[in-house]
């Protein structure tokens, strides 16, 4: 801007449009890393690294760059302005460019009415003071950190001296847009403390969305859209394994904050405990795990001949009244190991699609009750194959075709006889054999087990490799699942709830195993995401069953209630959750995330079509990005930011959402006995740093006061691989 006054014509709304059709001359900027932003590089040092004058000024605060904007039009008659702008070209749309006598370039800004501000293209509002020093310096204020800058002929632009910080910076160019910056964040380079930096430490937050990084390997935002209050959310992107004897590590997590922002936190909730019944958690899958102790001693032979077709009719009877003696598992809820007893049962009831058996100590059912538990099951059968898939094959299926294995007797002998790879199917009728909870494991309900699906003398072989005869899987060579019955429950409700979604959620399994591994030649879901798929299964029975509740009131909400009073102590990948001080795999509350992630992903991408997609080929993570399209590490992202903003009227994103459930509302079960939702407790934080277990996400609230405070998350080592979100409503 040479001369002594001249007349600019502010147009603000044309600014954006005005870049489009930059083009200044000159040559590129400084030479700068081509590695991705995160990997920036360090840049050579300033020319000189003497410190500038630090005028008065620079502990003073121009004003608002809101009160010298004028309309667009006016114009207005300016004062001298710093010589470093000497060789600025004007555009068009009053934008112009700088590019220094040097080489190095300034880049693409416009004036306001009053010339000491220029909204720069990169940087932003910028207030400037000619430092009159007789090498072209100035003095800038800088209004998105609030620091004063120095930059001249000493350490020529993109060199600044930092007031504030006491430090030299270099400002990044932007390697992917030429004579641009680094912006949303702006990167620097601090030479004092030999780190790379973003000024400021923090954005704006998005009202829903996740926080940007910060200097530090922080992420942080600034809450600029709080009218009531704010949820923080913690994610951690590690995706541990869990088992009965894995221990899921923990993380440090800290939190920075403004001295009230979390003024209105929340205790964690007490678990949803009341006097009405509940039913028994039912034993996890052990999914691939489980399938490769099954068959990992077993020999599978491709036949080039005609496959054998063993027995084709069955060996359990059809008619109400006939007996056979079930082998039953009984390892503990979430330690499930190869103990089998072997319990009497009468078939009870024959159904258009299933045997029903009831162990014979199970004698409190009378007819009324049998007839009711006949009518669950077909109940889940026609929910599961409407939602999920059929359960049925043939001979000619792909995990069945041609492949055989050999049998041995019970010392795991070879015994000369040759099977099919899985039971050839008869009637594809399913076997449901309902026993006393008291004659299944310690806290087991119920369950499903792919051993039933091989016949005994091909799991023979699995004798003397890793296992005994007593501890060789055993097999009712029968498509079948189990159902506890709890005989302290009432009737109305084992009945009406509990084999509602007992046998829903157990012909999931079923029918899950069934697709993978046979119809499609795989092997088994992983046990985090098809506990998920049955206790969603839940949902989907008993409101087939009873069309006026919407949710499975009485198992599925209320564990889902058992996590949301804790969710920074449950990890979703591992399957894993901390009970009374120390971690348990397959624990209730652990039953309640896997059943909401899988009402999240099931609202958001398509519905059964989704359900659909995940009986394929693919498992775990490669089945969920299939079935959604997106990477599951955003999908898990996504669905711990859906549980702070869910029912808080803040966004309508798909993103960050349910539509099947909120979780702040009140739901009424088949008897109108009511369950309250809180949405996600909040951890107590007295210290700013918390230790959670990596797979697990955590939940802050501030009231209206957080408005315009800071909040900033890092994690301490990036074993937590942290990622932080924010609804703020």
């Amino acid at each position: 801007m040479p001369g002594s006054s001249h007349v600019r014509f502010l147009v603000p709304l044309l600014l954006a449009a005005a870049l489009s059709g930059c083009s200044g001359a000159g040559r590129a900027l400084p030479p700068a890393p081509s590695e991705a932003r995160s990997t920036l590089g360090i840049p050579p040092a300033p020319p000189s690294m003497q410190t500038p004058r630090r005028p008065d000024f620079v502990n003073t605060v121009p004003k608002d760059p809101s009160s010298a904007a004028l309309s667009a039009g006016t114009p207005v008659a300016h004062t001298p302005h710093p010589s470093f702008f000497n060789g600025e070209v004007a555009l068009s749309n009053g934008v112009y460019y700088l590019q220094l006598p040097n080489g190095n370039i300034f880049g693409y800004y416009s004036y306001l009415p009053d010339s000491n501000f220029i909204y720069h293209f990169d940087l932003g509002y910028e207030y400037l003071i000619d430092a009159n020093d007789g090498r072209g310096g100035m003095y800038m204020y800088d209004f998105a950190s609030g620091h004063w800058w120095y930059t001249g002929a000493q350490y020529p632009f993109p060199y600044l001296y930092d007031f504030t910080l006491n430090a030299f910076l270099y400002y990044y160019p932007d390697t992917a847009k030429p004579q641009h910056y680094t912006t949303a964040p702006r990167f620097f380079y601090n030479f004092t403390t030999s780190q790379i930096v973003t000024i400021p430490s923090a954005l704006p937050a998005p009202a829903v969305g996740y926080l940007g990084p910060a200097s530090g390997g922080a992420l942080a935002g600034i809450m600029n859209n709080v009218s009531s209050g704010v949820t923080l959310v913690g994610i951690s992107a590690a995706q541990p394994r869990g088992g009965s004897s894995t221990t899921v590590p923990v993380a440090s997590v800290t939190v920075g904050y403004g001295a009230t922002i979390l003024s209105a936190r929340r205790a964690p909730q007490q678990a949803a405990e009341d006097n009405r019944p509940h039913g028994v958690p039912e034993m996890a899958v052990d999914g691939p795990a489980e399938y490769r102790a099954l068959t990992g001693g077993l020999r599978r032979m491709t036949s080039t001949g005609t496959v054998p077709q063993a027995r084709r009719t069955r060996s359990l009877g059809v008619t109400v009244g006939a007996t056979n003696p079930f082998w039953v598992a009984n390892g503990a809820i979430g330690s499930i190991g190869n103990s089998a007893i072997q319990r009497p049962s009468t078939l009870k009831a024959v159904t258009a699609h299933g045997y029903i058996w009831v162990d014979d100590t199970l004698t409190v059912l009378d007819p009324t009750a049998i007839q009711a538990i006949a009518n669950d099951f077909e109940n889940a059968y026609a929910s599961d194959t409407a939602h999920y898939g059929s359960s049925s094959y043939t001979t000619s299926s792909p995990g069945l075709a041609g492949y055989t294995l050999p049998t041995c007797d019970t010392t795991g002998a070879r015994d000369g006889g040759i099977v099919p790879y899985f039971i050839t199917p008869t009637d594809n009728k399913i076997d449901v054999l309902v026993i006393d909870v008291a004659n299944l494991g310690s806290g087991v309900g119920g369950y499903f087990s792919p051993a039933n699906y091989f016949y005994q003398g091909a799991l023979n072989c699995n004798i003397g490799h890793g296992y005994t005869a007593a501890s060789v899987a055993k097999s009712n060579e029968a498509p079948m699942f189990v159902v506890g019955y709890y005989t302290p429950n009432p009737d109305y409700f084992e009945t009406g709830e509990d084999l509602v979604r007992g046998t829903a959620h157990e012909f999931q399994h079923l029918i899950n195993f069934v697709n993978h591994a046979i119809l499609n030649d795989g092997s088994y879901e992983d046990a985090w995401i098809n506990e998920g798929m049955s206790m969603l299964a839940q949902d989907f029975a008993v409101r087939r069953m009873f069309p006026n509740t919407a949710i499975d009131v009485d198992d599925a909400g209320y564990r889902a209630g058992q996590y949301l009073a804790a969710p920074q102590n449950f990890s979703l990948t591992a399957f894993t959750g901390i009970v009374g001080g120390a971690q348990q795999y397959n624990c209730s509350g652990c039953y309640g995330e896997e059943y909401l992630f899988q009402r999240y992903l099931y609202d958001r991408f398509g519905g059964d079509a989704y359900l659909h997609k995940m009986l394929g080929l693919p498992l775990s993570y490669a089945n969920l990005q299939q079935a959604t399209g997106i990477d599951p590490a955003q999908a898990i992202s996504d669905f711990a930011v859906a549980i702070g903003a869910s029912g808080t009227n803040a966004t309508t994103d798909p993103r960050f959402g349910f539509t099947g459930i909120s979780l702040r509302d009140t739901y009424a079960d088949q008897w109108g006995n009511q369950r309250n939702f809180l949405g996600p407790a909040t951890v107590p934080l007295a210290a700013g740093t918390g230790a959670h277990m990596l797979g697990s996400f955590f939940y802050l609230n501030g009231d209206a006061t957080a408005a315009g405070k800071t909040v900033t998350v890092k994690d301490l080592t990036g074993a937590y691989s942290l990622r932080a979100a924010v609804v703020q409503r």
